[in-house]
């Protein structure tokens, strides 16, 4: 199974990586710490999981480096789900990133933090 955590920079997205999967990525309290991507397998309920971690991102438009790298992730066959990261204090930011997700037809679980 193959999960994508998605969301606006700096919402969490890397510690949830780091929960799953046991791998370290650098978490900072500032925009823009993960600018790579990172790939970890971790369990979850008896399931294996292949989790990727991807750039902090506010739309799926592709004007930014790191908007093209989440866009091309979210565009392989074989993404099992997503899982969008959100600022539960910030919902706004986090809503129109929600539905250029949903348009995408893949499963998406919405995680507010």
């Amino acid at each position: 199974m193959n999960i994508v955590l998605v969301g606006n920079p700096n919402v969490g997205k890397s510690v949830i990586f780091n929960a799953l999967t046991g791998k370290y990525v650098t978490v900072s309290n500032y925009p823009g710490t993960t600018v790579e991507v990172a790939k970890g397998v971790g369990k979850f309920s008896g399931h294996t999981l292949s989790v990727i971690d991807t750039p902090g991102v506010n739309s799926l438009t592709a004007h930014s480096e790191d908007e093209k790298v989440t866009k091309d992730i979210l565009s392989r066959s074989d993404i099992s789900a997503i899982v969008q990261v959100a600022d539960s204090k910030n919902m706004k930011r986090s809503l129109l990133l929600t539905l250029e997700l949903m348009e995408l037809n893949i499963p998406l679980v919405l995680n507010l933090k």
